[in-house]
């Protein structure tokens, strides 16, 4: 059996009658080769998505698709959305190339149906419209009242459903899910945030504790559960609950190497902790990094919110004094609607609004790539909710930090849960700690390093010294001129890279008698200018002409690019 792909349609040749499917792609496949990767890339290529999908999600999607419940345990900024973006198309695909016997000749439908279950009605209307632009037909089930999108759904014509909880199981979309259409062509219900499960379902949200009734209503549909942090006893409750009596695991590590974790005891004097940040946005202002602050409760919230205003006065605001020129922002559940959303697109843009001052409220279905610190003022009231926060930090790759700020009475019994608390006091790795709860089956790491405050007491690795020979020699240095046409390149010798990292090392000293009086933090993790950093900038000199190089590759804040590059430009003029 074989399959042959014109610009318009796919022939299926099976020896019996031959069968179209309405699918632009351009291959000819044996099907005995890699049904799934062809499945998947005509999948992508339909909706002109050109992103590679990783292993894990790979994984998740291979398994959903051979029929069986998947949990999917991915680490917090790794893309779980687009697994299921994926599935109503790759279902149809996959099923007309792995069972041709059963498809009908000529097919009206190139889509199956899949149901979203979100925790949140702002996550579900960001993702209807990030679906529909797209181009793939979505509808957030709340408040919906066009009645021909409505019988649209009634036929099975929209391939994605977000709903909540509560919605599914009103006496109108329970419905839904009983007539013929949904019964044949529901092919998946994914749980997204599947901690929600646990954590509301027998509390506030009882409907969550409900889904599992999804079995015996749509019994031909997988479950596909995700979240970023789980540990196994709640997995095993989230899977009872939603009925998932055998599924497959799919556990990447909950490790964010990029993260740099540190946690202090501190007094409640703000100046203390936040000068750093006020320093920050007064020096550098819409270049200073992006960073979320996390309290407690709104009271808190309001305090820091205060002290900012003190501290900057006319300072905090770029033009116009108002809120929308405003260098941070308040947000909590008592925040309109309107102000929410703008805050959050001001943060996802390289905009005014720099620092978010912000509860719990401020966090699923919020991803903005290039947060540089997320600081909790007191520690977090749970582990689960600890990592959730901490990494919406660095999703873009680059290296940034999570900061905990915590005091006496948030590790009193009862205030914090046992991990929380252990999280806080231990001498131990920080990043360890997070990765043997979530990840107990992860080998833990026996080198120190400074991935955290109490690593980078103990570390003495090589990749965190400064190697005087860890440099291109001379002779290097000449092939590499030669053979690179791609980027400007200048000779630079040794003697050269030895002088510019000596006074590269001086002005980190010089930094950190600055920084010395506002914070408990070191300077590395200040200014993200560590002792790797300078390693890095000297064995890439020879590409560094002016600020936009550094600031683009090493440094975020002008000032010390600023530093770095006369340095540069004194030793090699």
């Amino acid at each position: 059996m074989s399959l042959l792909l014109d610009s318009q349609q796919i022939f299926l040749i099976t020896g019996l009658d031959d069968i179209i499917i309405n699918t632009p792609i351009f291959i000819y496949i044996n099907m005995a080769e890699d049904l799934f990767n062809h499945a998947l890339n005509a999948a992508l290529r339909k909706r002109n998505i050109t992103y590679n999908l990783k292993t894990l999600q790979k994984e998740c999607i291979q398994s959903v698709l051979e029929h069986k419940d998947v949990f999917g345990m991915l680490p917090t900024g790794y893309g779980k959305s687009l697994i299921y973006t994926v599935l109503p198309d790759l279902f149809f695909i996959h099923q007309q190339l792995s069972i041709v016997s059963n498809i009908t000749p000529v097919l009206e439908r190139d889509t199956s149906i899949i149901i979203v279950i979100s925790p949140l009605v702002s996550l579900m209307k960001d993702q209807e419209i990030a679906f529909n632009t797209m181009g793939i037909d979505c509808a957030y089930l709340g408040d919906m009242d066009d009645k021909v999108k409505l019988k649209n759904i009634e036929n099975g014509l929209v391939p994605i459903l977000l709903m909540s909880p509560e919605s599914l199981f009103s006496g109108k979309w329970r419905n839904l899910l009983t007539n013929k259409v949904y019964q044949c062509h529901l092919s998946a219900i994914v749980i997204d945030e599947a901690h929600c499960v646990e954590e509301w379902g027998n509390k506030f949200r009882t409907d969550y504790y409900r889904i599992g009734e999804l079995r015996s209503l749509v019994p031909k549909a997988v479950i596909l559960a995700l979240t970023a942090t789980s540990t196994y006893s709640s997995r095993k409750t989230i899977a009872h609950i939603l009925g998932m009596n055998e599924y497959k695991l799919v556990m990447g590590s909950c490790d964010r190497s990029n993260i740099n974790y540190f946690a202090q005891k501190v007094s409640f004097r703000l100046h203390d902790s936040f000068h750093w940040v006020v320093s920050s946005l007064r020096d550098n202002c819409e270049q200073s990094p992006k960073t979320i602050i996390y309290c407690r409760n709104i009271k808190s919230c309001s305090q820091i919110y205060l002290y900012f205003l003190s501290e900057l006065s006319e300072a905090a605001y770029i033009g116009t004094p108002c809120a929308k020129n405003c260098l941070f922002a308040m947000f909590h559940h008592s925040t309109p609607d309107k102000n929410k959303k703008n805050i959050i697109e001001n943060m996802r843009k390289n905009s005014i609004t720099r620092v978010v001052i912000a509860t719990t409220a401020f966090g699923m279905g919020v991803d903005i790539p290039d947060v540089r610190f997320v600081i909790h003022w007191g520690a977090s009231r749970s582990i689960q909710g600890f990592m959730q926060e901490s990494g919406r930090a660095g999703r873009d790759g680059i290296t940034s930090t999570s900061v905990c700020y915590y005091h006496p009475v948030d590790t009193a019994k009862n205030s914090a849960d046992e991990q929380m608390i252990n999280y806080c006091k231990t001498s131990a790795c920080r990043r360890n700690i997070l990765v043997q709860h979530f990840s107990p089956d992860i080998p833990q790491s026996n080198t120190s390093h400074p991935c955290c405050d109490n690593c980078i007491k103990e570390c003495s690795c090589c990749d965190c010294l400064m190697l005087n020979k860890d440099f291109i020699t001379d002779k290097e240095d000449n092939m590499l001129c030669e053979i690179d046409g791609i980027k400007p390149y200048r000779q630079v010798s040794s003697d050269q890279r030895n002088a510019i990292q000596i006074d590269l090392e001086k002005m980190v000293a010089e930094l950190a008698k600055e920084h010395d009086h506002l914070s408990v933090l070191s300077v590395d993790i200040l200014t993200h200018f560590s002792k790797q950093m300078i390693s890095d900038i000297v064995n890439n000199i020879h590409y560094i002409f002016e600020i936009s190089d550094l600031m683009d590759n090493f440094v975020y804040e002008r000032r010390i690019a600023d530093m770095i590059m006369n340095i540069i430009d004194t030793q090699l003029d």
